[in-house]
């Protein structure tokens, strides 16, 4: 069914601790493979919890060239695919697929066969049963990237203290976003131009430069509230409000007794042939009537 964006909070909704994994705790030292020269390691310790592991020295693929982890059913159907710019440490490769048996594919830029041509260096197949089927959503991943110190997850400490309910906590953290963070169109065009060929979203450096793009503020919400225990997801698909339509970002979370809901949207507009995205704190301020929100289509593409 097509999601509708959630009126803001009336302090409806009980608050409840879906446990979270900061990367900090990601379980680094078992079940724990490698390729054959010892340089890039997958570990599996912390599937139950929603993500796997991986890590890629530098030595093994260099930083200046790109990689992917490339997650797989089991007849080598390609489910997800996660461009890897860290080197030397672990990441984490979000399980959005709910428990079964997977493949992971790990793949080394190979532009002398093509522009978008990725070499094998290793695969790893391994079997996923999650705690919870929220777990993925509680975690931090590659997409949505915080730790117990990350200034994303301090500031949703501070801004959350006081607040008792789920969706007081939620309003909470859209309402300082909204007010804090400015849409960075100069990073759009070069996103959009293919001047930036990689990008990924990294809510603490968001919260340094006070700007992103629709990823940024995705992720940002995401990493906040999850730091909180509330599953957040990450959308990414085509919504269609009036005339337009765009590819574009936006977040759901689970509030007990409810299920998922959307609470934060974006308003498409078209400005000299480009899109631009417009985060909203409220529809009025969005300049959109409630009505024509609940209007908007939505087509989701990919979750994280």
């Amino acid at each position: 069914a097509t999601p509708s964006p959630t009126p803001k909070s009336s302090g409806a909704f009980p608050y409840k601790n879906y446990g979270t994994l900061f990367r900090d705790d990601y379980d680094t030292g078992s079940q724990v493979v490698q390729d054959s020269d010892s340089e890039i390691f997958i570990a599996t310790g912390s599937t139950s919890r929603g993500v796997v592991l991986v890590r890629i020295n530098s030595s093994a693929i260099a930083a200046d060239k790109r990689a992917r982890a490339i997650l797989m059913d089991t007849a080598g159907t390609q489910l997800y695919t996660y461009d890897i710019v860290e080197r030397d440490r672990y990441v984490g490769i979000p399980l959005n697929k709910g428990n079964g048996t997977f493949k992971l594919m790990i793949a080394s830029h190979a532009p002398e066969f093509g522009a978008n041509a990725y070499l094998p260096e290793m695969e790893h197949q391994f079997s996923v049963s999650l705690s919870s089927s929220l777990r993925p959503y509680t975690a931090s991943s590659v997409k949505v990237n915080f730790s117990r110190g990350s200034a994303a997850a301090q500031q949703a400490a501070s801004l959350t203290r006081n607040i008792e309910t789920a969706d007081g906590k939620v309003s909470a953290v859209y309402e300082w976003i909204v007010r804090n963070i400015s849409y960075d169109r100069d990073l759009a065009s070069k996103v959009s131009s293919g001047a930036i060929t990689v990008y990924i979203a990294e809510p603490d450096r968001t919260m340094s430069t006070r700007k992103g793009i629709c990823d940024d503020y995705a992720a940002l919400m995401a990493a906040m509230l999850r730091s909180q225990g509330i599953p957040t997801r990450v959308y990414y698909g085509n919504v269609s409000l009036s005339t337009q339509t765009a590819y574009h970002a936006w977040n759901e979370v689970f509030f007990e007794g409810q299920g998922w809901v959307v609470v934060a949207d974006f308003r498409w507009q078209n400005i000299d042939g480009s899109s631009w995205v417009h985060f909203d704190s409220t529809f009025a301020a969005s300049g959109t009537s409630p009505e024509t929100i609940q209007k908007t289509s939505y087509s989701k593409s990919r979750v994280y």
